[in-house]
């Protein structure tokens, strides 16, 4: 538990100080840490819902602000 933990909080310290370099290899990383949100320790969960949070919230993975995604479902 203590692995995993100390991983998550590396990825989250990544994160935030080289979001652009990090975000790169979110498409491998993602799956990952979407499988550990099922984890039975509580605060590994945690962790992992602060690296998805900075993900979902960093500048770096946002698309051109012009852009709605609207061509997506056209």
């Amino acid at each position: 538990m203590m692995t995993r933990i100390c991983v998550l909080k590396w990825l989250y310290h990544l994160y935030i100080k080289t979001p652009r370099k990090m975000f790169r290899h979110t498409d491998s990383l993602f799956p990952i840490l979407l499988r550990t949100l099922s984890d039975e320790s509580d605060e590994v969960i945690l962790k992992d819902l602060e690296v998805l949070a900075e993900i979902a919230s960093s500048p770096a993975g946002q698309t051109d602000p012009n852009n709605d995604g609207s061509e997506l479902f056209s």
